[in-house]
């Protein structure tokens, strides 16, 4: 009996499931990152091997051949700048831009300076100047000083009419405040302050355009400045010229004025001290 013979089908061969769209598009971001960290790496290559040839020759590569100033300047002497411009040497890409802002904030008058690298071979240079705001004293008088509007003090040499402010090393910021408070609360008797002192002890002194001073002591110098402001057009002492007044008093103060300075509230006889008794309010 003949044997069946079976018939063997072939299974065709597995198909590939197609690739997702997003697959593509990955590798596409991969192959564009890989190809711009190349070029970093390059440039970064050349920038080093630029800096070694420099260093390495006797002319660096891109060689600082300007410097350039820009800002209004007033009393900046602009030929002390070029001086410090002459100085400057090296290579653009290895000078430190913190030692020449440090070199041209030694120039007087200088508050600030802003250095940018202008390639191939110019430093840019911005900058700001001090604004005198006030003479400022700390006790040795040996140095002309200012103190700007930001409470720095610098020296420089100006011969303009200014207020004295006076403290402790460090206290120019604080004397600053306390001097624009005071104008502010003066301003309504249309009397401005000439100079405020701030003493060792931290007690406040004031004294005002028309010559008059005022002691203030340690606390609530603020309050007793106002006190002195309410009694202003009741008192008529208060308005001489010269006159010393003491606001360290709890309901009052105490006045010391000289009789040519009484505006005929006192004969003018002979030129002595008046002491006045403590006014109470």
């Amino acid at each position: 009996m003949p044997r069946e013979t079976k018939t063997q089908t072939k299974k065709p061969p597995p198909r590939h499931a197609p690739e997702p769209a997003g697959h593509f598009a990955r590798n596409r971001v991969v192959v564009i990152a890989a190809s711009l960290l190349a070029m970093v790496v390059a440039a970064a290559l050349v920038w080093l091997a630029m800096g070694t040839l420099s260093k390495t020759t006797a002319s660096p590569m891109f060689p600082i051949l300007q410097v350039t100033f820009a800002g209004e300047m007033q009393r900046v002497d602009k030929a002390d700048l070029e001086s410090v411009a002459g100085g400057i040497r090296g290579s653009m890409l290895h000078t430190d831009l913190n030692d020449v802002k440090a070199a041209i904030k030694q120039v007087h008058w200088v508050r600030n300076a802003d250095v940018r690298r202008r390639f191939p071979s110019t430093l840019e240079v911005s900058v700001e100047e001090h604004l005198p705001f006030a003479k400022w004293k700390n006790g040795d008088g040996e140095r002309s000083t200012f103190v700007n509007n930001f409470g720095e003090v610098f020296e420089a040499e100006f011969d303009g009419p200014l207020p004295v402010l006076s403290g402790p090393e460090g206290t120019a910021k604080e004397v600053l405040a306390q001097y624009d408070t005071f104008k502010s609360v003066l301003a309504g008797i249309g009397q401005t302050p000439a100079a405020v002192t701030l003493s060792a002890r931290r007690a406040w002194q004031l004294r005002l355009a028309n010559g008059a001073s005022l002691e203030l002591g340690r606390a609530e110098a603020v309050e007793r400045l106002n006190r002195y402001v309410a009694a202003y057009a009741v008192v008529p002492a208060l308005q001489a010229a010269n006159v010393r007044i003491d606001m360290r008093y709890q309901s009052g103060m105490a006045l010391k004025l000289a009789d040519t300075d009484l505006a005929g509230l006192a004969p003018a006889t002979a030129r002595k001290t008046i002491k006045k008794p403590m006014v109470k309010l």
